[in-house]
């Protein structure tokens, strides 16, 4: 998180200057992750502010909330099919 603090202070308001690019979207899909097993970057403000922005485009926010309902079926699917501790299957060695 530090490397992207340090190039948000560098470049500006986004990854390679004042214009939303890729490298912006690469970052920015890689953070939701942190949303999903819920970290926090907040105590990087250049960050936190970075991602608000990009969030806030549109095909973006519509995207992530796709991703997130998604994300969020697979995770009501697993847990359906979750043994529970007995009926863990031991490997055999």
């Amino acid at each position: 998180m530090e490397g992207l603090e340090g190039i948000l202070s560098r470049n500006g308001d986004y990854v390679c200057g004042d214009k939303v690019s890729i490298p912006d979207l690469l970052f920015f899909f890689e953070l939701t992750n942190y949303l999903y097993y819920d970290k926090s970057w907040s105590h990087h403000k250049k960050v936190d502010d970075w991602f608000k922005r990009v969030y806030n485009i549109g095909e973006v926010k519509s995207l992530t909330h796709t991703w997130f309902n998604g994300v969020n079926e697979f995770k009501k699917l697993l847990n359906s099919i979750k043994p529970s501790n007995n009926d863990a299957i031991t490997p055999k060695l």
